[in-house]
């Protein structure tokens, strides 16, 4: 947070007073959970905050210190009674003692000892150092890399921030590697002259091979129709990544996928039916959640503690389920206990299981055909997730009206029709059982808060998401959950959250273009 860029309406001069300042913190911290630096940069230094008003920034440092800032940077040029003050709290946050050089006095070249100077004061009481300069000349960032490497041969164990300012100081801060400070799109201006977004500093870096290229893929039969690839793909392009994803049709683990999940450049894959199950012993480790499952979607390489590539598979479909119910409103049950629903027996359904026990659900509702296929299914669950089974109509209306299940997720095809002893079911379920004493606009609003979310991509509308629309129910397409599962597997490869509505509007982009 660079306080001093904040303008607060209520103050004679635009800088934040204690209230507006702890407010805006209070916005920060609720849409985010990575850690936060606390900046005020003053004029001297680059910035907007006064140099000579030491009593107001104590008060913003005070504000920010209470509000549990991770890192707080306290310039080398800031007051005396400021640096105590913030020092006097060091333990409750990182300082970063910086010092900035906007005019570009200083030579990292001619000026090499004053520069040392300053890195020395500021790691007499600095957890981390930052000093920035300004490159008037490209051979400034050469200059500026010999003198961070000087430091690091000093003091390898001390992290350093240390780039230059302007067009031709960008190099360096794609060289910087260290808690770079980046613009974003979305902000109205650049925080300072020459900054650089991260997607920028990836692609740069991948020009130069610092980030070498990785061929990803999706495994399974049929994939070719497959939105994962697009959704990749466009991931890869915001992010500034040099990689590349495609698809590998075959319906078999065979030598040849696993040639492909062994080579060097193998950054990636999902992995699709028939070989969830299959692809496993091609692997070293599988996640927790994947056993459980008893399938996987995705494959991760690691560099083991060896050096040797570790190959481990993990299931994102279940994590997909869960961003998708809780986009459409289903947050899942904590103190008061609410029951969710399964619809369908297959591999899918484990899956789907798994994703509302882990949002709290209780009981869970397994809806299908034959019981005997549902006991198996269940068999490899434990007690706690307190699964019924239901294969009648009779079942279904014997529910109590305080455990009918708020949250559904459907498993079965949506191309075919619904077995009408399922269907007898379901309607039983999704009406309440309460035709008899309610008209349907009461039933509507009675679930207008229960969800479903259909699995099955095709058709638009399946007869599973009509029949619930018909009771009010509101209903969530398959494409939601490719979503956010494809976001999942995209961190876990890459380690970089993406922005949802792009990842959306990949998946739906040849949907929204067939409207």
């Amino acid at each position: 947070m660079r306080a001093d860029l904040l303008v607060d309406p209520k103050s004679h001069d635009g800088i934040p007073g204690e209230d507006f300042l702890a407010e805006q913190i209070a916005l920060l911290r609720a849409s985010t959970t990575l850690p936060l630096i606390f900046t005020l940069r003053t004029k001297s230094q680059g910035g907007k905050f006064p140099d000579d008003d030491p009593e107001r920034a104590r008060e913003l440092y005070r504000v920010a210190l209470r509000m549990g800032f991770d890192f707080v940077d306290l310039e080398l040029t800031a007051p005396q009674e400021v640096k105590d003050f913030v020092l006097s709290h060091r333990k409750m946050c990182a300082v970063i003692a910086s010092h900035h050089d906007p005019k570009g006095e200083l030579s990292w070249d001619e000026d090499e000892e004053e520069w040392g100077r300053l890195f020395e004061e500021a790691r007499s009481y600095g957890d981390i150092v930052k000093l920035v300069g300004v490159a008037k000349k490209s051979e400034d960032n050469d200059y500026l890399k010999a003198f961070k490497k000087s430091r690091r041969e000093m003091y390898p164990d001390l992290p350093v921030i240390a780039m230059n300012m302007g067009d031709l100081g960008k190099m360096s801060r794609v060289t910087n590697g260290f808690m770079t400070p980046v613009s974003h799109p979305a902000l109205p201006s650049k925080a300072a002259p020459g900054q650089v977004s991260a997607a920028e500093i990836r692609h740069v870096l991948g020009i130069v091979g610092e980030i070498p290229a990785k061929n990803f893929c999706i495994f399974g039969k049929p994939v070719t129709h497959s939105r994962s690839p697009a959704l990749q793909n466009t991931l890869f392009k915001e992010t500034g990544l040099p990689h590349h994803y495609g698809f590998h049709e075959t319906e078999q683990a065979d030598e040849e996928v696993k040639k492909m999940i062994r080579a060097p450049d193998f950054g990636g894959a999902s992995v699709t039916i028939p070989l969830k199950l299959d692809i496993m012993p091609l692997l070293d480790e599988i996640d927790g959640p994947a056993k459980m499952i008893g399938a996987l979607n995705t494959i991760v390489p690691f560099e083991g503690p060896d050096g040797k590539t570790v190959l481990r598979g993990y299931n994102t479909d279940w994590q997909g389920m869960v961003l998708a119910l809780r986009n459409a409103g289903a947050h899942g049950s904590t103190s008061q206990q609410e029951a969710g629903m399964v619809v369908g027996g297959g591999g899918t359904a484990r899956a789907a299981l798994y994703a509302l026990k882990e949002m709290g659900y209780s009981p869970i509702y397994l809806v299908g055909r034959n019981k005997e296929k549902l006991a198996t299914l269940t068999s490899a669950f434990s007690e706690d997730y307190n699964i019924h089974l239901l294969s009648t109509e009779e079942e279904a209306s014997a529910i109590p009206s305080d455990k009918q299940p708020v949250v559904a997720i459907g498993t079965i095809p949506g191309d075919s029709p619904i077995d009408p002893g399922m269907r007898e079911i379901l309607i039983s379920i999704f009406s309440v059982g309460t035709t008899s004493t309610a008209n349907v606009a009461g039933i509507a609003a009675t679930n207008s808060n229960k969800v479903l979310l259909e699995m099955a991509y095709k058709p638009a509308v399946t007869s599973l998401m009509q029949l619930a629309q018909n009771s009010g129910w509101r209903t969530v397409p398959g494409l939601e959950a490719l979503v956010g599962q494809g976001i999942h597997q995209f961190r876990l490869w890459t380690d970089i959250v993406p922005l949802y509505e792009v990842s959306r509007d990949a998946v739906m982009g040849k949907e929204k273009e067939a409207q």
